[in-house]
Parts: C-alpha cells; sequence; structure tokens
C-alpha cells in the first residue's frame, strides 16, 4: 500500500536533527562482485538509495501489516508477488506467476507460479506457501489493519479476518505450481489488488510462528522471492542484525541469486534519514544517488543534472468525522471544502509541486473530471462557504477549535499549507486547532476509526495502491471499509461505486465512479486539496530507472537493464 507519506511538495522537513550517514563500510555482506563470464570478478556497484526518508526505521518489514510507503518501499525488494505494477506504464504484469486464466463468469482466477522460482536462500515457492502466506494475513493473530481492506474480495476472507474460520476457501493449491483464487463477485480492478503486498508470497518454513515484530527487527527473517535480500550482519534478534548498535539505521540489499524475473546486478544501500532536508543534503553531498526535493530547495535543484519533476497518482485531502459535531453536519463539512484557496495552497505555497484538486482521484483515472465550478462539486467560493457556515452555525453550532492532526512536524511545507487552510476556515467565522504530530505519530489518526480516536477532521494523503480508482473510491469512501475512518455512509454512492467495480466496460465504469465521486464531493465527505508532481534528483549516471511512489524502479520491471556507471 503506497500511502501516508508526504513526498515532494508535501514534505519539505524542518529537520529536528540530522542524521550522520556514514556510506562507506556500513555492513557486511558475501556479495562483492559478479562474473564476467571469463572467470574474473567485476566490483559490484552500489546504489545509495534515498527511498528511506520521514523516520529511522520502518515501521514494518511484514507484508501482511503494511500501513506506510516507508515500509512498502523496503518490503517490494524483499518480497515476491504473483504480479507487481510496471513503471511508467502502470500495467500489472506477472512476477512470480509466469501467466493467468480467468473463467468465463469472471470469478475464478488460477495462476501459475514459475517453476524455477525460489526464496533468498533457495526453497522452492509453491501454491502451498501462497495459501498459508495469504490466510496468515487475514488472521486476527497478525493483527493486520490491512489485510481485509485489499483482501475482502477473496471468498471466505472475512471469515478468516473475523476468526470464525482458519481456511480461507477461496484460496487453493491445485499443484505445487497452480494457485486457484475465487473471488465474491466478478470485480475489473483484481489484478490490481492482488499486486498490494498482503498477497505476497512467504518462505512457511521460515516465517511460520513468527511475529510482525520479529520480522521487522530480524535480518534473517527476510527471506523473500524478490529481486534483493537484505545482507545481516549476524543472526540476531534485533536491528544490530542489519546494521552495528551506535550506527545511522542503514538497510543494505544484495541481489537474490535465485530470483525468477530480470536480475539486478548491483547491491542497495537504503540509510535512513529523520527527513528528507537531511536526505536532499546528502544527495548534495553526494552520499545518495537520488533524492525527493524539497520545495525550498527547488530553484537550487533545478540546475543540477537528473533533476524532473514527476505526476504521481497521489492526492492531498482533508478528512472530516461525518459521525461527530461539528462534521457530522453537511454544512460544516461543506463550509470547509468551499473555504480551501486550493490555488494558493499547491500553486504557491507549494510551488507547484501540486495542482488544485476538485475530484476524489488524481488525473489519468477512471472517472476523473477535474474542473470543479464547471462540474458542480465544491471549489473555491467564500460566498458559499459563509453561506454553508451560517447553516452550520445554525444547525450545529459552528466550528470551533475543532482539533486537526496535520504532518506539522515534518514538514515546514505542510505547516505553511494548514496555516492557510486554517486561515480559510477563520475568514468565514470558524476555527481549527492545529495538532502538530511527526509522521509516526500522525499514522495511528489516518489509519484508525476517527470515532475511536475521537477527532473531528484530519489531514490526510493517499498514493495509489494500484493504479486505479477503487482504490479510492471503496478503501477511503465506502461504507464498512477499514480505511473509511471518517464513517461517510451513503447507499447512493455504494451503489454506484459496487456497479463500477463489477463493470468490465471502461466507458460504463467511469461514468458510474465520476457520479459516485460527486456524490461523495457534494456531502462534503471528502474534501479535495491538491494532487502531486514530485522533484526530485537522480544522478544522471543512474540508467533505466524511474521515479515512482516516492522511490525509483527499474523501468518496465527489467532490473537486468538498470546500469550504474559511476
Amino acid at each position: 500500500m503506497r500511502l501516508w507519506k508526504g513526498s515532494g511538495g508535501l514534505a519539505s522537513i524542518a529537520s529536528a536533527f540530522a542524521i550522520v550517514v556514514m556510506i562507506a563500510g556500513c555492513g557486511s555482506g558475501s556479495s562483492n562482485g559478479t562474473s564476467n563470464g571469463n572467470g574474473k570478478t567485476t566490483a559490484m556497484a552500489t546504489l545509495n538509495t534515498g527511498m528511506n526518508w520521514g523516520d529511522v526505521w520502518v515501521k514494518s518489514l511484514d507484508p501482511a501489516v503494511l500501513p506506510d510507503s516507508l515500509s512498502i518501499d523496503n518490503v517490494n525488494l524483499i518480497e515476491g508477488n504473483l504480479v507487481q505494477t510496471s513503471y511508467p506504464s502502470l500495467k500489472t504484469v506477472p512476477q512470480l506467476a509466469t501467466h493467468w486464466t480467468i473463467s468465463p463468469n469472471k470469478r475464478v482466477w488460477t495462476f501459475y507460479i514459475n517453476k524455477n522460482a525460489k526464496f533468498s536462500n533457495g526453497d522452492p515457492v509453491t501454491a502451498q506457501d501462497a495459501v498459508w502466506s495469504w490466510t496468515r494475513a487475514l488472521l486476527p493473530a497478525t493483527k493486520s489493519t490491512v489485510a481485509l481492506l485489499y483482501m475482502h474480495d477473496v471468498v471466505g476472507a472475512t471469515a478468516v479476518n473475523k476468526g470464525t474460520s482458519t481456511t480461507l476457501t477461496g484460496a487453493k493449491a491445485i499443484n505445487p505450481h497452480e494457485v486457484q483464487i475465487t473471488v465474491t463477485k466478478p470485480i475489473a480492478y483484481f489484478l490490481g489488488e492482488l499486486s498490494y503486498p498482503t498477497f505476497d508470497i512467504l518462505d512457511k518454513k521460515v516465517l511460520n510462528g513468527k511475529t510482525t515484530g520479529q520480522i521487522t527487527n530480524t535480518c534473517s527473517l527476510n527471506v523473500g522471492a524478490g529481486p534483493f535480500k537484505p545482507v545481516c550482519r549476524n543472526n540476531s534478534n534485533g536491528k544490530s542484525s542489519f546494521y552495528p548498535s551506535g550506527h545511522s539505521p542503514y538497510i543494505n540489499y544484495e541481489p537474490n541469486p535465485y530470483y525468477v524475473g530480470s536480475k539486478p546486478d548491483f547491491k542497495i544501500h537504503a540509510p535512513f534519514f529523520n527527513d528528507n532536508t537531511t536526505d536532499f543534503k546528502a544527495w548534495e553531498d553526494k552520499q545518495i544517488d537520488w533524492a525527493p526535493v524539497p520545495t525550498e530547495d527547488i530553484a537550487i535543484a533545478k540546475g543540477k543534472p537528473g533533476y524532473e519533476t514527476v505526476p504521481q497518482l497521489e492526492t492531498d485531502y482533508i478528512t472530516p468525522n461525518d459521525q461527530m459535531p461539528p462534521f457530522n453536519n453537511v454544512h460544516c463539512r461543506l463550509a470547509v471544502a468551499y473555504a480551501i484557496d486550493r490555488k494558493e495552497v499547491t500553486t504557491q505555497l507549494l510551488h507547484g509541486t501540486e495542482s488544485p484538486l476538485y475530484d476524489v482521484v488524481p488525473p489519468g483515472l477512471q472517472g476523473y473530471f477535474g474542473d470543479g465550478k464547471a462540474n458542480g462539486v465544491p471549489y473555491y467560493n467564500p460566498a458559499k462557504a459563509r453561506s454553508e457556515y451560517q447553516m452550520c452555525q445554525s444547525q450545529a453550532g459552528g466550528i470551533h477549535n475543532a482539533t486537526m492532526p496535520y504532518q506539522g512536524a515534518v514538514s515546514i511545507d505542510i505547516q505553511h499549507e494548514y496555516d492557510a487552510i486554517a486561515a480559510n476556515v477563520k475568514a468565514i467565522g470558524g476555527t481549527l486547532n492545529l495538532k502538530s504530530l511527526t509522521f509516526n505519530a500522525w499514522l495511528p489518526f489516518v489509519t484508525t476509526s476517527m470515532t475511536s480516536t475521537k477527532t473531528p477532521i484530519v489531514e490526510d494523503l493517499w498514493i495509489d495502491d494500484y493504479p486505479d480508482s477503487e482504490d479510492w473510491l471503496y478503501n477511503l469512501l465506502h461504507t464498512g471499509a477499514q480505511d473509511n475512518i471518517g464513517g461517510y455512509n451513503n447507499p447512493q454512492f455504494d451503489k454506484l461505486v459496487d456497479e463500477g467495480d463489477t463493470e468490465f466496460n471502461a466507458a460504463k465504469r467511469a461514468a458510474d465512479y465520476k457520479q459516485a465521486m460527486k456524490i461523495a464531493l457534494n456531502d462534503g465527505a471528502w474534501i479535495a486539496v491538491g494532487y502531486a508532481s514530485n522533484p526530485v534528483v537522480i544522478n544522471p549516471t543512474i540508467k533505466n530507472m524511474v521515479y515512482y511512489t516516492n522511490s525509483i524502479w527499474p523501468k518496465d520491471t527489467k532490473w537486468a537493464n538498470v546500469k550504474i556507471t559511476k
């Protein structure tokens, strides 16, 4: 799941402290070179990556529970899935599967696992491993907050997650290399949903009985079928198995010799940075090969080789609590939605790294319509905002010091952005009490029911898990969805989304989603702010890699084509 991590224009971060990064001599490993085919060994190049910024360690390395893009970017190097997303095409393509078939009723998917697929320890990848991995992700003991969100379409997933069954009836190992998945209804987006890490295939021999905490903090447990494996210093149960005690955190990666896909021939050094101001400074000091660019450094970065701005399927928005005063009143929600000057926020304060958003989804996805005024949904209109606020006052008493958690401790840009939004709301008579938080302190507020946290309104971000509008519309707004944290409930919206989900005609599907979005926007359940185009600098010596979802990935999944010529 690519979510909850600000990037580019959303994360020009004010560093509370700098992490000292030592590139040379970090960790140890057995792969120090590659054969050139003539019996000689050449030094293996190293990609020093800037992908790990925003915290000092991953939230998790367990694919079953991943809540954020920082964790996902690391897990995607280690673990393998039947399918994967290819960049920049955004198509779902095979990874561990060679191919698949779908039944005439579009409910039974059969995947054929590559007979040469192995985990990084040499164990074969089997259909039995797949069924075990998926069942494990759903079991209550795993305590995943995201497994059912991405696996609910599989027959029996809900029963396993509720603890009423230990058998995932919709997953069946036909033989060691053939696995069958039955879904509850025909769904047009299933391959994209399948690419999410909760469907990663783990080595049962290694991980059976292991907890999420053990996996995250024990290097030797990270045995996957992905393109890389972490370099372990020892077999201890702690972070010192990744990096020496007293050293700034990092993970070193080397190629998985058993990877069944296009194999990389370079290593990765992945240090952790508390923020991307420090990350970018490390890039300026030539300690890392690429980094996202803080907006205050765009003027500097523009003159550097390798600078580019890359559109992302990433939305910046606000979630109100539909179940709690004052935002259980539609006029209070709409007062905020009409009060926000999106152009000022995105074009000026975020220096154009965002563009104004009036939809639920960003451009390029099904149903996107663009202009708010022309489509009859909330846009910057102070007169309309004041009118809605008068209704809010008369019916709900108004908006008075409504506490709003946001990543103020993470980003100067986000501070400026939400100071402006709070000023917009103050201009119509309401007041927001901005609660500045670090990234990890903010996460619980956007991954948990707002009613349970007693949160009236919250800053929110969403990065695509797979390039499909369903990833936004169902996961964030459908009644009963785990990440519908605001508790939005509209039967008409749900009906349109459900119809779009099962519609294989692209034009009809887009029309259903467009109509659904307008309902949610006019209910004030989704308060749109912007969509991202993230600035990044990539060392020109790195060839055939593209920037997407806060990291750089091999073009068309071809790791073997990546060249590091420094």
